[in-house]
């Protein structure tokens, strides 16, 4: 993984964090945890969302591949696949 892609993984990483402390943190109520599923998800402004800007990206990649032609990608993709730890295990050991 090449340092820019390292360096945006960590800001996410960050920024749900952050995102986890104002909704589930000590202090948090209602309000905090409805600010902070507008701010994962708003209909009225998708592409200003967290999954709107996810789901941007794929859309964006997949119109790449598309155009690339992607003979290939389905092994780039399953090799990138095999190096994550996606889904992550829960907590509690439950499966």
């Amino acid at each position: 993984m090449s340092a820019d892609i390292t360096t945006a993984v960590a800001a996410i990483r960050l920024g749900l964090h952050a995102l986890r402390e104002n909704a589930l943190g000590d202090t948090a109520d209602h309000e905090d945890q409805a600010a902070v599923l507008q701010a994962l998800y708003d209909d009225r402004n998708q592409s200003g969302s967290v999954l709107g800007m996810i789901s941007d990206l794929l859309t964006d990649i997949g119109v790449r591949i598309e155009d690339q032609g992607g003979e290939d990608i389905t092994e780039v993709i399953g090799a990138a696949s095999q190096k994550t730890d996606w889904p992550p295990a829960k907590a509690d050991g439950q499966s």
